[in-house]
């Protein structure tokens, strides 16, 4: 949950940037948010033979886990609330859509195939290039990270950051400075 709030964007105007999906299924929970340009899905194994999926206020869910101290969290579905069990029993309300079904995410297609690397190499965005980055809109052109010909870029006002990264040279991308600061909670 910590990892995934920070894909949230919690914009009044899109309601859909303060929900969190949940996805339990083989073992395996997934977590969606979404700032209304960019999701991100972070996915765990867990120890569980149950199946479902829940929307819920991402905020209030970060917050319940966040207080939590015990090593074991039971989640499960009632009617129209999420049930979770920790350090105590709370139910977080289910953000449904129009039509009573449970709200979803809308997935952003990427033109392109899906390409996986190991998260040290993009640990290394965090540790180089993080201080010539823009962290605020002031020239929102210095505020994102290139990926391209196996180097991370960024520039800022003062200077700038190369990065000798070990992916793929036919990959670029762009991604936003809040999905890099995302990598700091990964250990």
């Amino acid at each position: 949950v910590e990892k995934s709030i920070k894909g949230s964007g919690r914009l009044p105007q899109l309601t859909i940037t303060s929900v969190v999906t949940l996805e339990v299924q083989d073992g395996r929970i997934t977590l969606t948010t979404t700032d209304g340009a960019t999701n991100l899905v972070v996915s765990d194994n867990i120890n569980t033979d149950e199946t479902f999926v829940a929307a819920t206020d991402s905020d209030l869910l970060y917050k319940l886990v966040s207080k939590t101290t015990t090593n074991k969290i039971t989640l499960s579905i009632t009617d129209k609330e999420l049930s979770f069990v920790g350090n105590g029993a709370y139910s977080l309300p289910l953000i449904l859509d129009e039509e009573g079904n449970m709200a979803k995410i809308p997935q952003i297609l990427v033109q392109g195939e899906e390409y996986k690397c190991k998260m040290s190499e993009l640990r290394k965005l965090t540790l180089y290039n993080k201080n010539s980055v823009l962290k605020d809109m002031t020239v929102p052109i210095y505020t994102g990270y290139c990926l391209k010909g196996g180097y991370g870029y960024t520039f800022c006002i003062s200077g700038g950051c190369v990065t000798k990264l070990d992916i793929d040279e036919n990959v670029t991308a762009l991604m936003r400075p809040q999905m890099v600061d995302l990598l700091d909670v990964f250990n």
